[in-house]
């Protein structure tokens, strides 16, 4: 009895002690959170032209970093081969390093006013303050989509300026969008069949390792139903051609959104709206998760009672 009560208390202290680290861990990231969020929102607020590019690449550069040893250790490292993460990096060397090339700021506008823009909405990314891979996906596809409709519509000195390129209609800017846009994508396209399908598919298609299709089966509630349609052996056959279709349509809205300024503002208000709209409930969830598992332990000991 005697070992069994010291027994008792080592586990308690253990729990005790994970609770509080647990709790210093999310403080920290909540911090963390809201200080890059005041100073993303200040930026964007501010100095939409100057500081706002620059704090961006240093972000990009942290953000990419911590999802290298994040996704290492949960078994997703694949999705650093996700097309939005190549689609930042793109055009974070864009802003970096090419600012006055007219083709990569065509490409990079398709790309964050396009698949990046219309991903957060798809993917229900939510402004969760305590957790950090949540808001690590949130701020690599929300964040390129906002700095894109800066350069656009804000930014005198960009290659894309509205006033640079102005607002009309010509065979020759619509050929050098689909080009600029088009061709990158289908390079990923191909290297990534070939990665994810061929190369490791017994680590992706075959084994436990995480690939975006998988992700879209857990989150989206009818994806499992298009993506096995033809049986889990042709899951990521099914989900590469849904995405190129997926491109082609996200791609001409952003197309569009490059001439019509009320459009571009619409889709960057409805990806941060549902953002907001996505982390109030699963704030609401886990306010209400205590509450929750009281009322089922009581449950579960009024069933003993009754039974007894």
């Amino acid at each position: 009895m005697n070992y069994l009560y010291q027994k008792k208390i080592a586990l308690e202290s253990n729990d005790k002690d994970k609770r509080e680290f647990m709790q210093s861990r999310d403080k920290f990231i909540t911090f963390i959170v809201l200080i890059t969020t005041l100073v993303t929102t200040g930026m964007i607020c501010c100095s939409p032209a100057l500081l706002f590019p620059k704090w961006f690449t240093v972000m990009v550069i942290v953000m990419i970093i911590t999802r290298i040893f994040d996704f290492t250790l949960k078994k997703e490292h694949f999705f650093l081969l996700d097309f939005c993460a190549t689609a930042v990096l793109q055009i974070a060397y864009f802003v970096m390093l090419n600012p006055t090339s007219f083709s990569l700021g065509l490409r990079c506008f398709a790309f964050g006013a396009g698949i990046l823009n219309w991903s957060s909405v798809l993917l229900g990314n939510s402004f969760v303050v305590h957790r950090l891979d949540e808001f690590s996906s949130l701020w690599i596809h929300m964040i390129p989509s906002i700095l894109v409709y800066t350069l656009r519509w804000y930014n005198e000195g960009s290659a894309i300026y509205y006033k640079t390129v102005p607002c009309d209609f010509t065979w020759d800017l619509a050929g050098a969008y689909i080009k600029a846009s088009f061709l990158p994508y289908l390079l990923w396209f191909i290297g990534y069949y070939l990665i994810i399908s061929k190369v490791f598919k017994s680590l992706t298609v075959e084994g436990d390792y995480m690939t975006l299709a998988k992700l879209l089966i857990e989150k989206v509630s009818f994806a499992s139903k298009v993506l096995d349609c033809m049986g889990t052996k042709y899951r990521h056959d099914i989900f590469m051609m849904l995405h190129f279709i997926y491109f082609i349509f996200v791609t001409f809205l952003s197309y569009f959104s490059f001439f019509y300024y009320p459009l571009h503002t619409f889709s960057i208000c409805v990806s941060v709206l549902m953002a907001l709209y996505n982390g109030s409930k699963k704030m609401i969830k886990n306010l209400n998760a205590p509450r929750e598992k009281f009322i089922e332990e009581l449950n579960k000991a009024l069933g003993k009672v009754s039974s007894s």
